[in-house]
């Protein structure tokens, strides 16, 4: 997944009918391993990503998650439409307003360390 691909799907909502949005990714890795009988029978490197997309439109939000890239663009339009059809019965519509600084950029850079160090 290219951080090319994310800003290109941000581009795409943004020609639509959506007054926000934002859109998170998690990438999660690990391994598998399984043993039958003290043996080894499965051993293997896990790469699992995590989508979701959260719209506003019309005062009321939007939410779905995928797994890829490309499912999460075939979920769009849905997902603009469960906001737009969640907001003719709505009564409380949310408002998004900007404050001063928050477009400034950062970095948090996690310290290293390891849980085998005491």
């Amino acid at each position: 997944m290219a951080r090319s691909e994310l800003y290109d799907i941000l581009q795409d909502i943004d020609r639509r009918k959506v007054s926000y949005a934002d859109l998170r990714s998690d990438l999660s890795s690990g391994f598998e391993i399984r043993m039958e009988n003290k043996e080894i029978k499965t051993l293997k490197g896990i790469n699992e990503l995590g989508l979701g997309l959260r719209v506003l439109v019309d005062g009321t939000w939007g939410f779905t998650t995928a797994t890829s890239v490309e499912s999460l663009k075939r979920n769009i339009p849905q997902v603009i439409s469960l906001a737009e059809n969640s907001a003719k019965s709505n009564t409380k519509k949310i408002e998004i307003e900007t404050a001063e600084g928050l477009d400034q950029k950062s970095r948090w850079k996690p310290k290293r360390s390891s849980v085998f160090t005491n």
